[in-house]
C-alpha cells in the first residue's frame, strides 16, 4: 500500500484504489473521494423508461371488488378474530403480558394518576357548570375503556380544562333557555317536574325563582340532560371521523394555531375561576364578546364584596401547590428518596375538606363549598332527542377540538417512543369511549397533558394502567363521595389555576416566533386575540379558517428556479436563496451552445391560484439567464486573461484539437505530462455522447498535481479517422461510444447536403424539471400550454424532465413539438444532451473532411470523483 505524499500545506494527497494519487484542490469536488464514474448509454426519453399505458381500475370497480371480497362468507368468518383483536388490543396484550416487569410499573403509574384524577375531575366538572361528581364519573369510565381499546400507554384520558370550558357554554345557554320558559309557564306545568339549571340542594336560587313555591321533589337539574345529549353527539361524530379515516385532517392545523387557541382558552379558564377565588358571584364569566374583560370590570365594581376568608384560602392553596410543584417535588426526586410525584392536589383537597368541616366555613364564614355528592356508581342514562338539532353545531366544534387535542398527544408519544399506532383506530376508540360515557352519566373525555406527562415519568409500560386508575375512582365514589361535600370551591379553583401555568407559559413563545417565522407569529397572536375577545368557539373557528387561508396561500405559490451544471459532472443543482454570489468560478470560454440551454426546476403546485404567475416568472427566468451569461462572459474573459502567465497564454493559443483515437498529451512549458481529463465525443447521427476518463500517469509529481486547477487545453493526435468534435468538460455525462467510420462518412455527406439549405436554428431550450411539482389542475395545465406555445412561436423550445402522465390534466397531444425531440425525459442530463444535439445539428454547418476543425474551447477541467 503506497504512502500518501505530504504537500506543502501538510494535507495528505488521497490515493485512488489503483495506487495513483487523486488530483487535489479542484475547488469544487472534495479530494476525499477516490472512485470513478463512467457513463456509456444512449439518450433516454420518458416513454423508454416507463410503459406508455397505465392500467388503473375505476373507483366504482375498485369499491365493488373490495365489497365483494369483504362480504364473502368465508372472508367474514376468517376476519372475525382479527377484527376483535384490532378493536380490543388488550386481548393480545394480556396474552403476552410480562407480569414480572410490567405489572408493578402499570399499577404504580395508574394509582398515581388516579390520585390526580380525584381533585381535577371535581374541579373540571365545576368548570363545565356541572356537579363535581360527574367529573368522577368521567375519570372512572374513560381510563377503564381506554385500557381495553387503546394503544398509547402514556395517554391519560379523562377531564381536561379546555374541553370543560367548551362544554360550559352550550350547557349554560340551553339550560337558561329551558329554565326561563319554565319560570314563565309555572301554572301550566301543574304537577310536572320543573327543569332548573342549578342543584336543588343549593342554598341560593336564581333571582325570580323562590324555593318556597315548589318542593324539591318537583325540581330536577337539567344540566346533566344537556351534557349527556351533547356527549352522545360528540361520540357519534368521533366514530364517524374514525370510520371515514379522517385522522389525518388534524395534521392540517398549524402548531402555532393550536398553541394560540389553547393559550387563549387557558386565559378564559383562568378568568372563569376569578369568582371562586375571590368569592364574588357578580364576577362570574357569563360568556359573549368581551366576557373576559367584563369579569375583571365586575370584580373591580364589587371589590367591597370580596370574601377575605375565601381569598386567604385561595392564596394559601396556590402557594402550597407552587412550593410543592416547583421546589419540594424536584428536590425529593433529585435526592432519590421518591421517584413519583407528590400528590399535592389530593393532600390539599383532604386538608381543606377536614378544615371546612371542623370550622364550618360554609355557615360561619360564607365560604362556598361543593355541596351534596351522590354516593354510588353512575346510573344508566339516555340522551334527550329533542335537544339534538340545537346542540349539533356545538357537538361538531367540541368533537373536533377534543379529538385534535387527544390525537396530538398520541402522535407526540408515538413518535417519541417509536410505537406504531393507527390514528384512525384511535379516533374510533375515542368515539366509542365518548358514546359510552353518555350512557353512564359522563361528559366528553379528552387527553390531559399534565397527567400524561406524569404517566410517562412513572415509567408506564402498557395501557392497562387505566384499570388501576378506575379502581381508585370506584373506591372514592363508593366510600369517600359524601365526605367530600364540604370541600371549598376556592381550593378546586386554585388547583385549576396552578394547572394552567404550563399553558400560560406558552406566551413566552411570542418573541421566538417573531424572530423565526412571522407567519406563525401572526397566526398565533391572531388566534389568541380572537379567542380572548370573541370567545372560545369563535376563536377556534377563526384559527381553523386562518390555517386554511395559510395553506391556500402556500398552495398559491410555486418556485421556478434556475439550475446550474456542476462542471465536469452530470449533476444539476439550484441556487440557495442569497447564494448566487457564491457560485464556483468558471475559467475560460464556455461553448456557446451551452448558453442556449436553460435548465430550471419547478416546485410547488400549479393551480388556479398560482397559474397566472407562470408567464411572468418564465420571462424573468429567461432574462436572468441571459443577463447572467453576458456578465459571466465579461468577467471570465477578463479574469482568465489576467490570471494567465505569458507562457500559458502562448500554450493555450497554439494547441489545437486532433483526432480521438490517438494518445493525449499536454505539452506545457515545463514539459509533457498526462492528466485525468473527462472527455465527451459527439456523434451527430444517433445523438450519442461518450463520457470517459483518460487514465492519469501514476508517476505524476506532487508539484504537477497541485497545478491541476490551472486551465488546460485538450489535444489529440492525428490519425486516419474522420474528425469528430468533442466539447469541454462542462457538458454533462451521457451517451454511448461513437460509431465507426462508415457512419461518420454518412454524417459528412448529410452535412454537405444540408450546407446549402440550413435548418432553422432554435434560439433557446428551456428544460423544466417537474419532479418537484405536486399538483396541476385544469387552470394550471391551460396556462402551461399557453406558455409553451408562446415560447415555441419565439423559437424557444420547452422540454420537461419528469413524467407528464402523473398529471392527467396535461394533454400534450395537441401541443407544438420539435420533431427531433421528445416532450419529456427522465433526467436533466438526458434532456440537456438531447437539446445540445439538436442545437449542434441546426446551428452549425458540417465541415468537410479537408476543413480544419474548430479550435477547442478553453475550460477548467475537473476529474470525475465519486
Amino acid at each position: 500500500m503506497p504512502v500518501a505524499p505530504i504537500n506543502h500545506d501538510y494535507s495528505p494527497v488521497p490515493f485512488h484504489p489503483s495506487g495513483c494519487p487523486t488530483p487535489v484542490g479542484t475547488g469544487l469536488l472534495s479530494s476525499a473521494h477516490v472512485g470513478r464514474i463512467k457513463v456509456d448509454r444512449c439518450i433516454v426519453t420518458t416513454e423508454d423508461v416507463k410503459p406508455s399505458s397505465l392500467n388503473h381500475n375505476t373507483p366504482l370497480a375498485y369499491i365493488g371488488s373490495s365489497l365483494k371480497r369483504a362480504l364473502a362468507p368465508k372472508n367474514i368468518v376468517r376476519s372475525c378474530p382479527g377484527f376483535a383483536q384490532s378493536l380490543f388490543p388488550s386481548i393480545n396484550l394480556l396474552l403476552n403480558y410480562q407480569w414480572r416487569t410490567d405489572f408493578f410499573s402499570d399499577l404504580s403509574a395508574g394509582l398515581t394518576v388516579g390520585v390526580m384524577n380525584v381533585p381535577q375531575g371535581m374541579a373540571y366538572a365545576m368548570l363545565a357548570d356541572l356537579p363535581p361528581v360527574y367529573g368522577l364519573y368521567v375519570s372512572f369510565i374513560a381510563p377503564l375503556l381506554y385500557a381495553v381499546m387503546g394503544r398509547c400507554s402514556q395517554l391519560s384520558l379523562g377531564t381536561f380544562a379546555v374541553v370543560s370550558l367548551l362544554l360550559s357554554q352550550p350547557v349554560g345557554r340551553v339550560c337558561q333557555k329551558v329554565f326561563s320558559e319554565a319560570v314563565q309557564n309555572l301554572t301550566a306545568l301543574e304537577d310536572k317536574q320543573i327543569p332548573i339549571c342549578f342543584t336543588p340542594e343549593a342554598n341560593e336560587y336564581p333571582r325570580g325563582f323562590s324555593k318556597d313555591l315548589f318542593s324539591k321533589e318537583r325540581l330536577y337539574d337539567f344540566r346533566p340532560v344537556v351534557i349527556i345529549t351533547l356527549t352522545f353527539l360528540v361520540g357519534i361524530i368521533q366514530i364517524s371521523f374514525g370510520v371515514l379515516r379522517l385522522g389525518k385532517l388534524t395534521s392540517y392545523l398549524a402548531p402555532a394555531m393550536v398553541d394560540g387557541f389553547i393559550t387563549g382558552a387557558g386565559i378564559h379558564v383562568f378568568t372563569s375561576q376569578i369568582s371562586s377565588l375571590f368569592g364574588v358571584k357578580a364576577a362570574k364569566n357569563r360568556g359573549g364578546i368581551g366576557s373576559v374583560f367584563k369579569v375583571y370590570y365586575n370584580l373591580a365594581r364589587h371589590i367591597t364584596s370580596v370574601n377575605p376568608v375565601t381569598v386567604a384560602l385561595s392564596l394559601s392553596s396556590i402557594l402550597f401547590l407552587l412550593v410543592t410543584k416547583l421546589w419540594m417535588e424536584p428536590f425529593v426526586q433529585r435526592t432519590g428518596h421518591c421517584s413519583y410525584p407528590i400528590p399535592a392536589e389530593l393532600i390539599l383537597v383532604f386538608a381543606g375538606t377536614i378544615l371546612s368541616a371542623i370550622i364550618e366555613l360554609d355557615d360561619r364564614y360564607n365560604v362556598t363549598v361543593v355541596g351534596h355528592i351522590v354516593e354510588g356508581m353512575p346510573s344508566f342514562t339516555l340522551p334527550n332527542w329533542d335537544l339534538i338539532p340545537e346542540l349539533l353545531v356545538d357537538a361538531v366544534i367540541i368533537g373536533f377540538t377534543s379529538t385534535f387535542l387527544t390525537i396530538s398527544l398520541v402522535k407526540m408519544f408515538s413518535l417519541k417512543h417509536r410505537t406504531n399506532i393507527n390514528y384512525d383506530h384511535e379516533l374510533t376508540c375515542f368515539g366509542l369511549i365518548t358514546l359510552s360515557s353518555s350512557f353512564l352519566s359522563g361528559f366528553v373525555p379528552s387527553g390531559s397533558i399534565s397527567r400524561s406527562m406524569v404517566l410517562e415519568g412513572a415509567n408506564v409500560r402498557t395501557p392497562l394502567n387505566g384499570i388501576a386508575t378506575s379502581l381508585l375512582i370506584v373506591f372514592v365514589l363508593l366510600f369517600l363521595g359524601p365526605q367530600l361535600s364540604d370541600t371549598p370551591t376556592c381550593i378546586l379553583a386554585a388547583i385549576i389555576v396552578v394547572a394552567l401555568l404550563g399553558i400560560l407559559k406558552r406566551l413566552r413563545e411570542i418573541p421566538r416566533l417573531w424572530r423565526t417565522c412571522k407567519r406563525d407569529f401572526f397566526l398565533y397572536c391572531g388566534t389568541i386575540l380572537s379567542t380572548v375577545i370573541f370567545g372560545v368557539i369563535v376563536g377556534l373557528v377563526v384559527g381553523v379558517l386562518s390555517c386554511l387561508i395559510v395553506l391556500t396561500e402556500r398552495q398559491g405559490h410555486f418556485d421556478l428556479r434556475l439550475m446550474h451544471n456542476f462542471p465536469g459532472t452530470e449533476i444539476f443543482f439550484c441556487d440557495l436563496p442569497g447564494s448566487e454570489e457564491n457560485q464556483p468560478d468558471r475559467v475560460g470560454e464556455i461553448d456557446a451552445l451551452f448558453k442556449q440551454i436553460i435548465p430550471c426546476k419547478l416546485t410547488g403546485a400549479l393551480n388556479f391560484a398560482s397559474a397566472e404567475k407562470l408567464p411572468d416568472k418564465m420571462e424573468k427566468l429567461i432574462t436572468l439567464h441571459t443577463t447572467s451569461q453576458r456578465n459571466s462572459d465579461e468577467f471570465e474573459t477578463t479574469s482568465y486573461r489576467r490570471n494567465q502567465t505569458p507562457t500559458e497564454q502562448t500554450i493555450s493559443e497554439n494547441y489545437e484539437m486532433e483526432s480521438v483515437e490517438g494518445k493525449k498529451e499536454m505539452d506545457l512549458a515545463s514539459g509533457s505530462q498526462k492528466q485525468d481529463v473527462f472527455d465527451y465525443v459527439f456523434t451527430s447521427q444517433n445523438g450519442k455522447i461518450e463520457g470517459h476518463l483518460n487514465s492519469a500517469a501514476k508517476d505524476t509529481s506532487l508539484d504537477q498535481e497541485r497545478n491541476n486547477h490551472r486551465p488546460q487545453t485538450i489535444q489529440t493526435h492525428e490519425s486516419n479517422e474522420r474528425p469528430r468534435y468533442r466539447c469541454g468538460s462542462c457538458c454533462p455525462v451521457g451517451g454511448t461510444r461513437s460509431q465507426g467510420r462508415g457512419e461518420d462518412t454518412t454524417h459528412m455527406q448529410t452535412a454537405q447536403r444540408d450546407s446549402t439549405e440550413r435548418l432553422q436554428a432554435p434560439k433557446l431550450f428551456v428544460l423544466m424539471d417537474i419532479t418537484g411539482l405536486s399538483q396541476v389542475d385544469p387552470s394550471g395545465a391551460k396556462t402551461l400550454k399557453e406558455v409553451h406555445e408562446e415560447l415555441f412561436r419565439r423559437g424557444i423550445f420547452l422540454l420537461f424532465v419528469g413524467d407528464l402522465r402523473f398529471f392527467p390534466c396535461l394533454k400534450t397531444s395537441t401541443w407544438s413539438q420539435c420533431l427531433d425531440l421528445s416532450f419529456s425525459y427522465p433526467t436533466v442530463q438526458d434532456a440537456f444532451v438531447a437539446s445540445y444535439k439538436c442545437l449542434y445539428q441546426r446551428n452549425h454547418l458540417r465541415p468537410s473532411p479537408d476543413q480544419t476543425p474548430p479550435r477547442c474551447k478553453v475550460e477548467k477541467l475537473y476529474p470525475m470523483l465519486s
